[in-house]
């Protein structure tokens, strides 16, 4: 903006100058004219205008100086850019929703229960668990040998025991139902989880299985040809038993409570 007002003055001034100097060289030319005053004589003198210059002739009067021209008016400033607009700020997520409970996890079991006692005190057991039960007793009334396993001298009988005959009748049931022969139930337990299962809370525990024989007689007579299942109905570590067959899948159940 300076430099342009600068140079707009610079133009009057010169162009001033340059009509001085067209008035100075045509007042010059005038005296050089023939027919002017001779020398020696002045040209009379308009009393109502004060002295003006040698030769009489007044200066024309400067022309009214040439207004400057309008600066080039300085190019509007680029407006101000629209601000670029802020970024949205990320979005404050949202609470996260309440989470759908967990499904109460099955609560394990304890591994110990406290014995319960049977509901019914006095159950009615079928004719083939107690028929068993009196064969079991009657070998271990008598002193046996069981072979590899040794020599087993009298015991006291055994009790029947209504959640080891569950277990027992449960087992038989299995291997009849899903047509497997093993300790090893379909579902993969083993003795003591069926025992535990029924809420027997046990401190010693055994099963002697047999399939085929026909009557209960056969099947403890088999049992007692077995040195390991011999010794397993003479043993004095348990007090309790259970009982069950299903289509003779056979199954007994030795237990000892805490």
């Amino acid at each position: 903006m300076d430099r342009r007002r600068w140079r707009a003055r610079l133009r009057t001034v010169l162009t001033v100058a340059l009509l001085l100097f067209v008035v100075v060289g045509f007042t010059a030319c005038s005296l050089s004219l023939p027919g002017g005053a001779p020398a020696g004589e002045t040209d009379p003198v308009d009393d109502t205008r004060g002295s003006g210059p040698p030769g009489g002739d007044e200066p024309a009067p400067d022309p009214d100086p040439q207004p400057d021209p309008d600066p080039e008016p300085d190019p509007d400033p680029d407006p101000d850019p629209d601000p670029e607009p802020d970024p949205d700020p990320d979005p404050e997520p949202d609470p996260d929703p309440d989470p759908e409970p967990d499904p109460d996890p099955d609560p394990e079991p304890d591994p110990d229960p406290d014995p319960e006692p049977d509901p019914d005190p006095d159950p009615e057991f079928g004719a083939t668990a107690m028929r068993l039960l009196e064969l079991v007793n009657e070998a271990r009334a008598e002193a046996r040998s069981c072979g590899a396993r040794g020599w087993f001298d009298a015991t006291h009988p055994l009790a029947l025991e209504a959640r080891l005959v569950r277990a027992a009748q449960g087992h038989s049931d299995d291997m009849n139902a899903n047509g497997f022969f093993s300790h090893t139930g379909s579902d993969g337990s083993s003795p003591p989880d069926r025992v535990t299962r029924e809420g027997y809370a046990w401190a010693a525990v055994g099963e002697t299985i047999a399939r085929g024989q026909s009557t209960p007689e056969r099947v403890v007579d088999a049992w007692l040809a077995s040195d390991g299942h011999c010794a397993i109905l003479m043993s004095t570590r348990y007090t309790e038993l259970g009982a069950g067959e299903a289509s003779r899948y056979w199954t007994l159940v030795f237990a000892r409570p805490r």
